[in-house]
């Protein structure tokens, strides 16, 4: 009974439709330049919400989720920013929902560098760019590799400075995630969950993207950042706390700091009130 239940879950798990059930999902070709400088072909599944008619003409808007998640985790916020007169695209990062697996490198800054394959693909010569939790990590790297691509940049709940990942050791933390890749990867493929715990490449690209990050770079990027910068941060956020947005907005010389009495899951909780706050500062950045 049990080997059944397994091979159904399999099954299941084979045969069921797309990671965004009922939206239109949009596919582009990238290439991307991986850090050893190795290039790397790729497919970007990304959503969209278009302006309304007749809306002056400005630069896109790029959403960038956190790991785990996908370019869904921006439904709220999307149509909020669509609706100001910006076309939106939320992305979903290598190796997550609809976008290739089975890559070669699923960090932060492989996500930079497929974000901008991501711009040439589309013809986009100059972007907004919004990365929450994992997805400012991404973000950071883009306007690292192109500032010139990169209108504004907004750091939503991010990652930053390596001290403020979990226990601050970057060792211990990817000693974390080789336990992670047994619990959430390898462990689940023996019980029958039919889709509770999620898909394997989910899991395995939630799992890989903290593994083959590494933060330590970051506090470079943000020293040296030129790029106007807007930090949302929650107060009572306890994945990423709010100190260390303070700590990013010390390190970053064209930034300004929101704190909003929220959790990390602002784009779930907070949607309006984040459209309200990042409305204005695109706008200003806009020309």
């Amino acid at each position: 009974a049990y080997l059944v239940l397994l091979l159904a879950s399999h099954l299941y798990l084979a045969l069921r439709p797309s990671h965004h059930p009922g939206s239109d999902v949009h596919f582009a070709s990238v290439e991307r330049t991986l850090a050893d400088g190795s290039p790397e072909s790729l497919t970007l599944a990304y959503l969209e919400w278009m302006p309304p008619e007749g809306s002056s003409p400005r630069p896109p808007v790029l959403l960038l989720h956190g790991s785990p998640g996908s370019a869904g985790d921006w439904s709220r916020v999307g149509p909020l920013l669509a609706h100001e007169g910006y076309r939106v695209i939320a992305v979903d990062l290598p190796g997550f929902g609809d976008s290739s697996h089975d890559l070669r490198d699923y960090s932060i800054r492989g996500g930079g560098a497929a974000l901008l394959g991501l711009l040439d693909t589309l013809h986009i010569d100059r972007a907004h760019v919004v990365g929450w939790s994992n997805g400012g990590g991404a973000a950071m790297h883009l306007a690292d590799l192109a500032p010139e691509r990169v209108a504004s940049l907004s750091l939503v709940g991010s990652i930053g400075l390596q001290r403020y990942e979990g226990s601050g050791d970057y060792h211990f933390e990817h000693f974390k995630y080789a336990l992670a890749y047994a619990a959430f990867v390898v462990a689940p493929e023996a019980i029958p969950h039919f889709g509770l715990l999620g898909p394997r490449s989910a899991r395995y690209a939630f799992v890989r993207n903290f593994w083959d990050s590494d933060q330590r770079p970051l506090e470079g990027i943000m020293k040296r950042l030129e790029v106007p910068t807007l930090i949302l941060h929650g107060r009572r956020d306890i994945l990423i706390p709010a100190r260390a947005a303070e700590a990013h907005a010390q390190l970053i010389s064209t930034s300004r700091l929101f704190i909003i009495n929220a959790n990390h899951f602002i784009p779930f909780t907070h949607a309006p009130l984040a459209a309200q706050i990042l409305t204005p500062f695109l706008a200003r950045h806009d020309t």
